[in-house]
């Protein structure tokens, strides 16, 4: 019986959650003994029947609205997300959250693709100057490890707080955030975005301190530099040469 029910729990838990390989040792004197094909069918069925699911987690409302206050009162937050992201299929929330706030996003190598690069709000040409000065940084479905330089300074600002999102309880805890929103992404982005819905704001572009600009052409280059310099303030200029470089990790011809 400990046997099915062992292989029960490891297929269940490198599904569940933040999917991940497990390891199952079966000692190899057990390998080797046999049973009959009635006392397997009935191991089986008596392990299906004790299988135990963990049911995903919801976030309460004090949880949403203290999310929603925190990016409200701030100047200056950012949106990070990873492959936790790309796992829950979160793009279409994203879009909207980012769309509807102005908030700025940049994701790890794991979340490239849920948005484009080109978009007015990505902040991945000006990372370093992202991550360096936001205040609130909502991480979706990403680890504060070593790729964001476990989000401590110098990189981060000594007074930002982190909003993670992430349905690993234990990498809430091992972080202890500011606020930790354990549960599936794609379910706390929808509810983000039906409370703001209900009473919207826009932070519109000038998070970091300075503005946004899109350019695709030298002219649309030089007018923006020469914008930029004049404000003497910090500046994003994101350049698409080619519309479509960037728009999946590896594509190596294309290059912004």
């Amino acid at each position: 019986m400990e046997i099915p029910n062992s292989v029960f729990s490891v297929i269940d838990h490198a599904r569940s959650g933040r999917p991940g390989g497990c390891y199952l040792d079966i000692p190899s004197d057990v390998l080797h003994q046999t049973v009959t094909e009635s006392e397997a069918n009935k191991l089986l069925d008596d392990a299906e029947i004790s299988r135990k699911i963990d049911s995903i987690r919801s976030v309460g409302n004090d949880e949403i609205a203290k999310a929603i206050s925190l990016i409200r009162k701030d100047e200056r937050p950012l949106i990070v997300f990873g492959k936790g992201a790309a796992i829950a299929r979160v793009e279409g929330e994203l879009k909207e959250l980012v769309e509807k706030t102005g908030i700025p996003f940049s994701p790890t190598p794991m979340g490239k693709g849920l948005l484009p690069d080109c978009h007015e709000l990505a902040a991945t040409a000006a990372r370093s100057l992202a991550i360096g000065k936001c205040d609130v940084a909502v991480v979706v479905g990403a680890w504060l490890n070593w790729l964001l330089h476990f989000g401590e300074p110098p990189k981060w600002s000594k007074d930002v707080k982190f909003i993670l999102v992430d349905i690993d309880e234990g990498e809430i805890e091992l972080r202890k955030p500011y606020l930790g929103l354990v549960g599936d992404a794609k379910r706390i982005l929808k509810v983000l975005n039906k409370e703001i819905k209900d009473d919207p704001f826009c932070l519109g572009g000038l998070i970091l301190g300075g503005k946004g600009y899109l350019v695709g052409t030298p002219d649309e280059l030089k007018s923006a530099l020469t914008e930029s310099f004049s404000a003497r303030k910090p500046a994003v200029i994101n350049v698409t040469i080619d519309p479509y470089a960037g728009a999946e990790s590896g594509r190596m011809q294309h290059k912004n």
